[in-house]
């Protein structure tokens, strides 16, 4: 996909809290009050596709549980990354704000570092 379809996809309404299999951070090339500029959080569903932006902000907070940072991060073209967890958790987001929390959330059963036990 490009940088404008990713911006063109439907986006969640800015209070409601989703889990999404992966994240891509998506720069919009605006600029926030604060100076900083502007990236679009778009969530991933179950099938590792894009399914909507999930929230704008300036700055990303990552709430991950102890053992449990186990992510992978990929770059595309446009300056697009993907991050996506080699350890089978999802990723929270709840409201969109300047700045906002994406929270790892591990999946039932999963213990911290079973993903490393492995090998």
């Amino acid at each position: 996909m490009t940088r404008k379809q990713y911006l063109e996809l439907p986006r969640k309404d800015w209070h409601t809290k989703k889990q999404y299999t992966a994240i891509i951070v998506v720069p919009t090339y605006e600029i926030h009050d604060s100076g900083f500029r502007l990236m679009a959080l778009v969530g991933c569903g179950d099938d590792n596709k894009p399914y909507e932006i999930a929230a704008t902000c300036d700055d990303i907070c990552w709430d991950t549980p102890e053992g449990y940072m186990a992510m992978d991060c990929d770059m595309f073209p446009d300056n697009i990354i993907r991050f996506h967890s080699i350890a089978g958790c999802v990723f929270e987001i709840g409201e969109s704000l300047s700045s906002t929390h994406i929270r790892l959330i591990p999946k039932k059963g999963l213990l911290p570092n079973d993903y490393f036990k492995k090998l």
